[in-house]
């Protein structure tokens, strides 16, 4: 019976939710790292054009200090260095000596004596200068720190300096930069939310349209393909309906192709089936009315034989020992134990009885069995043998049917070896099950015969009706156990029977 039961699926079990959340994460990520790295870089540019600024101021105020000193005019030094602090960009200036003490200076150092040089961790620039940004007072500032180099004109005053004079100092107001740069951040997270975000919902909807949609069209035609297995399942030819191929080649359309590949398989093996089960019903149809029919025959055919082999009996109490019709008769009576033996297995195949479960010794019956066979003028030259661990096995099992089901395969193999040969009979036991394995050295069994050991009236032998082993596999199978045979030609041939060693009463 086919069920459409719908799984509960979580919130995010679907392919779309999955997409869009994987996109969205992507897109969150790339925008952040985009953000981060645009924000770096805007700061950067804007801090390099600060201190583009501040270069310029260095070289101004010492291009001023080198003209004034020259011409003598040193008194003039701090006028000019206070002039340069009215433009607003510009909050302090210091010209240092070699050791960092404060040779002169306008803004807020003046009253210090040294300036701290170790500020200055970063490296220096082609020209010597070095950077520094800091934040004071919540404002934020960019030093630079330009050396002064001794040239010719110099010495006349430097002459025990070396190559450094002394460095000039400038403090720039940098407020402006940061302003840009928070600016800058926002236009860049409201062009990137955008762009990302646009890009998201083009992706997802192109997903959705070539993949998502595509696979839910698919899904809901296998759904209608599973309604059509019912009327399959109650034996009607029905012909599944195929999916209507994409035209496109990619892997939706490869597994459209392959479910619809699929489809028409099923619909290939259920015709078979249909046909195949209509043979077996018929052939089902016609084993039962010749076994009926046999059943019939058998049970008119069976009162007279014994009352023909009765009289033959008498016939063959009164007669002489060395009246030459004794013979006769008791050729007579053979034929009439064959032909008796023959409608006992029609009888016993058409109309099987259910088994009686009782405790049983399955070693003594396999004893009782082999010593049987001894008995039988085709087994006299068999060399037999029982190899078993325990000395009872009991398991639970109709006696009489395991007494036939054991006649049944230890005269097939002793007839099979033209009574002469070896029989060797193993049983073993686990914790559930028991095994018997039946093997003889006979010529063996065609591989093509195998197949076929087990169906009614099949047989090998000249003799036989074929029952004898369908019956076997039927008794086996009454007690819920299994049978396989293995042969091999000119070696010889092992059955291997595996019962239950207990059974369910109530089973049948």
């Amino acid at each position: 019976m086919v069920e459409n039961q719908k799984r509960k699926r979580g919130v995010i079990s679907t392919i779309g939710a999955k997409t869009a959340i994987a996109l969205i994460a992507i897109s969150f990520l790339s925008a952040s790292i985009y953000i981060y790295a645009a924000y770096r870089t805007g700061y950067k540019l804007i801090q390099t054009e600060y201190r583009s600024k501040a270069r310029m101021v260095a070289m101004f105020g010492k291009n001023l200090l080198e003209h004034l000193m020259l011409e003598g005019r040193k008194d003039k030094l701090a006028n000019v260095m206070n002039a340069m602090l009215e433009n607003t960009q510009i909050r302090e200036i210091l010209i240092l000596k070699p050791d960092g003490s404060i040779f002169i200076g306008a803004g807020v150092h003046p009253q210090k004596q040294r300036f701290d040089m170790n500020q200055f961790s970063g490296k220096e620039d082609a020209r010597g200068n070095r950077f520094l940004s800091v934040v004071m007072d919540n404002h934020s500032y960019e030093y630079i720190l330009s050396p002064i180099f001794a040239k010719a004109e110099c010495r006349s005053c430097h002459e025990d300096s070396g190559n450094r004079l002394g460095y000039f100092v400038a403090k720039v107001h940098s407020d402006q930069l940061r302003t840009i740069s928070k600016e800058h951040g926002k236009t860049n997270v409201l062009l990137i939310v955008v762009a990302f975000g646009g890009l998201t919902i083009v992706a997802f909807i192109a997903l959705v349209l070539l993949v998502v949609r595509p696979i839910t069209r698919l899904h809901s035609h296998i759904e209608h393909v599973k309604y059509q297995l019912k009327p399959i399942e109650e034996g009607r030819n029905v012909e599944l309906p195929l999916i209507p191929e994409p035209g496109a080649e990619d892997e939706i359309a490869d597994l459209t192709r392959a479910v619809n590949d699929l489809i028409s398989q099923l619909n290939k093996t259920n015709s078979k089936l249909i046909n195949l089960t209509q043979q077996q019903l018929e052939k089902a149809d016609r084993i039962a009315t010749v076994g009926e029919m046999a059943a019939s025959l058998a049970h008119e055919i069976k009162n007279p034989i014994a009352g023909v082999l009765g009289a033959l009996q008498v016939f063959d109490a009164e007669a002489e020992e060395n009246d030459p019709q004794k013979e006769i008769i008791s050729e007579m009576m053979r034929q009439m134990e064959r032909v008796n033996t023959t409608v006992n297995d029609l009888l016993s195949y058409a109309r099987p009885s259910s088994p009686s479960f009782e405790e049983i010794d399955l070693r003594e019956i396999i004893e009782r069995t082999l010593f049987l066979l001894s008995k039988q003028d085709i087994g006299k030259n068999v060399n037999a043998e029982l190899r078993c661990a325990d000395e009872a096995i009991t398991i639970t099992a109709d006696k009489k049917q395991m007494q036939q089901l054991l006649w049944n395969i230890m005269l097939n193999a002793v007839q099979a070896m033209k009574g002469e040969g070896s029989l060797r009979v193993t049983v073993g036991r686990d914790q559930d099950n028991v095994s018997i394995e039946i093997e003889d050295s006979g010529g063996g069994i065609p591989p093509d015969a195998l197949e076929k050991l087990f169906e009614p009236f099949f047989t090998t032998k000249h003799k036989g009706t074929g029952l004898g082993l369908a019956i076997s596999k039927r008794i086996v199978e009454q007690h819920h156990g299994s049978i396989t045979y293995e042969s091999e030609m000119d070696k010889g041939t092992k059955v291997r029977i595996i019962l239950p060693l207990e059974q369910n009463v109530g089973e049948q």
